[in-house]
């Protein structure tokens, strides 16, 4: 089964947060998707994110993994820190980015949320990021 990788993140405060489309519909997500033959974890999810935000980063520690609950597939989640760029989705089944508070990513991201992904979240500071 195809790995995910998901990435969070924090810049001055804020989440990067994506809205991408699930079935018939949009739903708010962390950004990420599946790791291509030969890449490295690193890799997938600097590239997942400048695909589905614009944003350039650097993957700075897997945070946790887990199967997920729904449809079975091993996700990592990554913490990674800003380095450039402007919210620019470049792929057609994100239809938008958007810097949240943590909050705000808390409240979308729903209960589902991995634990340890709501830790570093609810940890998120103006120190993660410039």
């Amino acid at each position: 089964m195809d790995e995910v990788v998901l990435g969070i993140v924090c810049r001055r405060g804020r989440v990067l947060l994506v809205k991408r489309q699930k079935d018939d519909d949009f739903v708010w997500s962390l950004p990420g998707g599946k790791i291509e033959a030969g890449e490295t974890k690193e890799y997938a999810i600097i590239r997942e994110i400048r695909e589905e935000s614009g944003v350039d980063c650097v993957a700075v520690r897997e945070i946790g993994s887990r199967v997920h609950p729904v449809t079975g597939r091993p996700l990592s989640y990554w913490e990674c820190r800003y380095h450039a760029g402007v919210l620019y989705p470049r792929i057609s089944t994100i239809e938008k980015a958007e810097w949240v508070t943590r909050e705000e990513a808390l409240e979308r991201l729903g209960e589902m949320l991995f634990d340890p992904a709501k830790d570093f979240l609810t940890s998120c500071s103006v120190s993660h990021g410039i």
